[in-house]
């Protein structure tokens, strides 16, 4: 167990693919706002009633999560190192990345993990099955915008 509090500074962020072994890419040029909601989310509930009253529950759909950070704009791709960018829609340098969620999926899908490192009781949050949106505004700095879509449970060590 850590007693010490975690910081953006302690934060490292990668992308990863389908592959075996899987190809990653760690981003950089972030703030430092990586955000994810339902670290302990449940199916949705189906609630059973007799005449208004609660007798009982039944799990439902599967919650559907999202996770978002921003990014400096540096350029919106790269042919030989790879940019967030072109990770998300399936390429790195070049090269075509595998999906997470294999051929039942008509998208590209890829996952994504927070490896916060401030000690030795390092604490990682990772999504396997991620579908990104990403917008572009200009300001100081120019940014990218990433808002993902889970489609799976996040797995947690250390937390």
């Amino acid at each position: 167990m850590s007693d010490l509090v975690k910081v953006r500074r302690d934060g490292t962020l990668t992308l990863f693919d389908g592959g075996g072994p899987a190809v990653e890419l760690d981003v950089t040029y972030t703030d430092g706002d990586f955000s994810a909601d339902g670290l302990a989310a449940y199916e949705d509930r189906t609630f059973i009633r007799s005449r208004g009253s609660i007798i009982g529950l039944r799990k439902g759909d599967d919650p559907v999560g999202s996770i978002s950070f921003n990014v400096h704009m540096r350029q919106f791709t790269d042919a030989t190192a790879g940019e967030p960018l072109d990770f998300v829609k399936g390429t790195k340098a070049g090269v075509a990345l595998t999906s997470t969620g294999g051929t039942a999926y008509e998208q590209f899908i890829c996952g994504v993990k927070i490896s916060i490192i401030g000690d030795a009781s390092p604490a990682v949050a990772s999504w396997s099955k991620v579908i990104w949106s990403v917008d572009f505004s200009e300001g100081d700095p120019d940014t990218l915008s990433f808002k993902g879509e889970t489609m799976d449970q996040v797995t947690v060590t250390g937390l």
